[in-house]
């Protein structure tokens, strides 16, 4: 047969204050702060992986252009215009 214990009462049971509004608006305001922050931080990471993208494949399409391959051919496989890519490469 199962111990029964005694079901404690809401009275022996310590209460916590409720937190103020105040104190729940800095809270809220911290929290998104730092979510503010992490992306930033992202951002910025990605910004550099982008302008390293970029460079590694702007030289690929000098070297390209270097060797015969026409604008149309680098057009397709890039997405950009030939306006584009002329304007982005200089040989």
């Amino acid at each position: 047969m199962p111990i029964r214990r005694p079901v404690p009462t809401p009275q022996a049971q310590p209460t916590r204050p409720q937190p103020s509004p105040e104190w729940e608006k800095q809270k809220a305001q911290q929290a998104e702060l730092r979510r503010l922050g992490d992306l930033s931080k992202s951002l910025v990471k990605l910004h550099r992986e982008e302008a390293k993208l970029l460079k590694e494949r702007d030289a690929l399409i000098a070297t390209l252009r270097a060797q015969d391959v026409s604008w149309s051919s680098l057009s397709m496989r890039t997405g950009l215009s030939r306006q584009a890519l002329s304007k982005r490469v200089t040989i």
